[in-house]
């Protein structure tokens, strides 16, 4: 099975000027996750643009936010491990708000008539200071995208493949800035340490349960 953990084999991106990753939800199922678990994002661009870490690892203001250096503001994207249930850090925990979930479809027009396909789901956990129950919920948010496994051709008859659908996500990261006074400049995110993380080896990809 492919490693996921492939960063320092990641080369420099040269992107035109101006050029901002900013994605909807159906590219990153369809474009990047999907092609990244069918093994598919040849074009240097693709395959380079979203790094590959241990999102749940660490606490969120560790992560290494200088792997993805072409996006807005406060919001990263990264291929990482889906984990389930209430996710703890050293500091804290991710959560999942059961509202937060969404699916998502692809539109498609033939014929003059439009189409809907269900191509994947998107869940959002935020991230919460101290020990659950009675943590505090930081301005950390995470929304993670997961690909429909019957859009995939073959997963049924393919392990690896399988294990990939099941726990292969893009995470989006976002921090949400407060609203800065009036004449006043924003709030600067401080400087944090990389926190470490080991590569992930194969075979060590928990099934979906």
């Amino acid at each position: 099975m492919e490693e996921f953990c492939e960063n320092s084999q990641l080369e420099e991106v040269d992107l035109p000027s101006g050029y901002k990753f900013k994605p909807t939800s159906v590219e990153l199922v369809v474009y990047y996750l999907k092609r990244k678990i069918m093994g598919v994002l040849g074009d240097k661009l693709q395959a380079n643009t979203i790094p590959t870490t241990d999102v749940y690892a660490c606490n969120p203001q560790h992560l290494p936010f200088d792997l993805f250096t072409h996006g807005k503001p406060d919001i990263w994207f990264f291929f990482s491990k889906r984990r389930k249930g209430k996710i703890l850090t050293s500091d804290g925990y991710y959560d999942l708000v059961p509202c937060d979930r969404e699916a998502i479809y692809e539109e498609t027009y033939n014929d003059g008539s439009r189409k809907r396909k269900l191509v994947g789901f998107m869940r959002k956990l935020h991230y919460h200071d101290g020990k659950p129950p009675k943590g505090v919920q930081s301005r950390w948010v995470v929304e993670e995208f997961r690909v429909n496994p019957g859009t995939i051709d073959g997963e049924e008859d393919d392990y690896a493949t399988r294990q990939k659908v099941a726990n292969l996500v893009i995470c989006k990261v976002i921090y949400n800035n407060p609203s800065p006074p009036e004449d006043e400049e924003w709030y600067e995110m401080p400087d944090v340490d990389i926190c470490e993380y080991d590569d992930f080896e194969n075979g060590m990809i928990d099934e979906e349960e």
